[in-house]
């Protein structure tokens, strides 16, 4: 199965954003906060749009493992033929 980001449910300060990203890329999210902070500060317009529309396109991480699954091992009956 390919890797998909997602925002962070459990790593998240704001909108999980810079959790979900750190996930994907394997690194400290510590390190992509102050990355995006420091986008926002040298250019705020661009550096807040990008961090909302990053939290409206990017899935949170339980929607991804719901779509996945939609079933739980309850709901799942297997009929002999």
């Amino acid at each position: 199965m390919s890797k998909k980001m997602m925002r962070s449910t459990n790593d998240k300060m704001v909108a999980g954003v810079a959790g979900g990203v750190a996930e994907y890329v394997q690194i400290d999210p510590v390190i992509v906060r102050l990355l995006f902070a420091l986008a926002i500060l040298s250019n705020p317009p661009l550096g807040l749009l990008v961090y909302v529309l990053m939290a409206i396109i990017m899935p949170r991480d339980e929607e991804v493992e719901g779509m996945m699954n939609p079933f739980t091992e309850d709901e799942i009956v297997v009929k002999d033929s």
